[in-house]
């Protein structure tokens, strides 16, 4: 496995954190492939770059807070994939209430022509197993 490659993809998944954190939607779709595709346990597969910026958009009326857990990480070439376990936290605007959720990721990562790492696909879910955590 490549060392750098992976730290490379472990940096480009703390920065989609950082913008996740911060509700910054422009630095997010930045990190995102053109062919990207984002799905998830609780909404529609979304296969274009408008229709992840929306749900996105959609989800930090909540304004959520993200924190990850690796639980492994695969590069070679110009592909690779990192997974984990995520919490994330919000508040209802309807009633101020506490909103927290756990669950696993997995976002498959390409490099770009500009020798970036940019997400090509990221799925989420919400397993049992992380439930319990």
């Amino acid at each position: 496995m490549n060392k750098v490659a992976k730290d490379e993809i472990r940096k480009a998944c703390q920065d989609w954190i950082d913008a996740f954190n911060d509700h910054d939607i422009d630095q997010l779709m930045s990190l995102y492939d053109p062919e990207a595709s984002y799905s998830t346990s609780d909404g529609p597969r979304r296969a274009s770059l408008a229709s992840i910026r929306e749900g996105f958009l959609e989800h930090f009326m909540v304004r959520p807070h993200a924190t990850v857990f690796e639980e492994q990480v695969i590069a070679g070439g110009d592909v690779g994939y990192w997974a984990g376990n995520f919490i994330m936290k919000a508040t209802n605007p309807e009633d101020n209430s506490a909103i927290e959720e756990r669950g696993r990721v997995v976002v498959v990562f390409r490099k770009s022509e500009s020798e970036d790492w940019k997400l090509v696909f990221d799925m989420d879910n919400r397993p049992p197993d992380v439930q319990k955590v």
